[in-house]
């Protein structure tokens, strides 16, 4: 199914990685609202582990530009500031949900 306009847009962070949110730039299905490209921390609905789900996320508005959307949507997110592992290794799994509404039905 394509994707539509105004989405919500959750993305789940490792457990292992120390995440700060001071601002997120974002670009197409991530862009918010308007022209500029970051997501402010009051843009940000941040949720802590909860439930099955172990890991911390962040909740927000997306899916804004109808030329990032369709069969194909792309974007991309850069959050400010992640602190990676003391030692050389892998990280866990980042991962990404987009539902239709705020209650994430």
């Amino acid at each position: 199914m394509p994707l539509g306009e105004e989405c919500y847009i959750q993305l789940f962070l490792p457990l292992d990685l120390e995440v700060q949110f001071k601002f997120v730039v974002a670009e197409g299905i991530f862009h918010p609202k308007g022209n500029s490209p970051q997501l402010s921390t009051s843009d940000l609905n941040i949720l802590p582990p909860s439930g099955n789900e172990l890991r911390q996320s962040i909740l927000f508005f997306g899916c804004n530009k109808a030329t990032t959307i369709g069969n194909n949507p792309d974007g991309s997110a850069e959050i400010s500031a992640i602190t990676s592992q003391k030692a050389k290794m892998d990280s866990g799994p980042f991962s990404l949900s987009i539902f239709k509404d705020e209650d994430r039905t």
